[in-house]
Formats: structure tokens, C-alpha cells, sequence
């Protein structure tokens, strides 16, 4: 992957309500199964000891107890946040969108 790049963030039609519970978000008010914005890839940090990863503790949202060996971190810049979430199917992981899509902003 060729940093940096512009990165759609979508959410997931399922909730992880342990995470909603561990952050305070208000699961009501998430919005599920929708390109939500955009943001900058500016890096990638692979975590190979959990020193290194309680190091940047404060900069990803992740309980300490869930560092496994060989996690990544990615660094984002530049925000924009859609007007209005864009309903779409997703996939886990990266993934590549094959359409066009007329994005609201």
C-alpha cells in the first residue's frame, strides 16, 4: 500500500458491544452498514512487544489486555466526516470498492 492514501471508514452492520461499553459510546447512535467519512493514511506501526504497544496506548482505541503479537496501528490525518452516512455493504478488513460511489459531504 502506497502511503500516503485516502482511506474510507465504514461501519459494520454488527456492534462490538464490549468495545461500546469499554469507550462509553452510545450504540443507539451508531450508525451501521455506511461509509461514515474519510481520512489520510499517513503510516503503519506493527506492534511486536506489548512495551511498544502500551507506548502508544493513548493513540488507538484498544483495551491494554488486547495486544497480541504482530498488531498494527494505523496513523490517520485529515478527517472528514460525511454529512450524511452512505449506506453500504461492506467486508472485514481493507477492501477494495469497485464502483463508483457518489459521496455526500
Amino acid at each position: 500500500m502506497k502511503l500516503p492514501q485516502t482511506i474510507l471508514i465504514h461501519a459494520g452492520k454488527k456492534v462490538d458491544r464490549e468495545m461500546v461499553e469499554a469507550f462509553g459510546m452510545a450504540e443507539g447512535l451508531l450508525s451501521k452498514g455506511a461509509i461514515l467519512g474519510e481520512v489520510i493514511m499517513t503510516d503503519v506501526v506493527q506492534y511486536e512487544t506489548r512495551d511498544r504497544w502500551r507506548k502508544d496506548i493513548d493513540e488507538h482505541m484498544n483495551r491494554p489486555d488486547q495486544y497480541l503479537k504482530g498488531l498494527y496501528g494505523f496513523v490517520f490525518s485529515g478527517h472528514t466526516l460525511y454529512t450524511h452516512p452512505i449506506p453500504f455493504k461492506g467486508k472485514l478488513n481493507f477492501f477494495e470498492i469497485s464502483s463508483p460511489i457518489e459521496l455526500e459531504i
